[in-house]
């Protein structure tokens, strides 16, 4: 397993990626540009967690596994602002 695959597997949901963004925006070290990015996409996981959840009951009884997309997008943001 890769670096990436590694950290990816670590963000399974969406409120491990909503605490991420709320940390940046808590963080002194973060700048202004960083802090108002992160305030604009700070209601994306809702949204997505709630697409996620709308798809998944159309697919029943099969499961689907969202985690590495969760994580995806926490590399995505890790490496955008790095």
């Amino acid at each position: 397993m890769g670096v990436g695959q590694t950290l990816a597997a670590k963000y399974l949901g969406w409120h491990e990626v909503v605490m991420e963004i709320q940390g940046k925006l808590r963080d002194a070290a973060s700048t202004s540009d960083m802090k108002r990015q992160m305030f604009r996409i700070q209601p994306f996981p809702q949204t997505l967690s709630t697409l996620i959840q709308s798809f998944e009951t159309l697919v029943v009884p099969f499961s689907m596994d969202f985690g590495i997309l969760w994580g995806m997008i926490y590399l995505n943001m890790k490496a955008s602002f790095s």
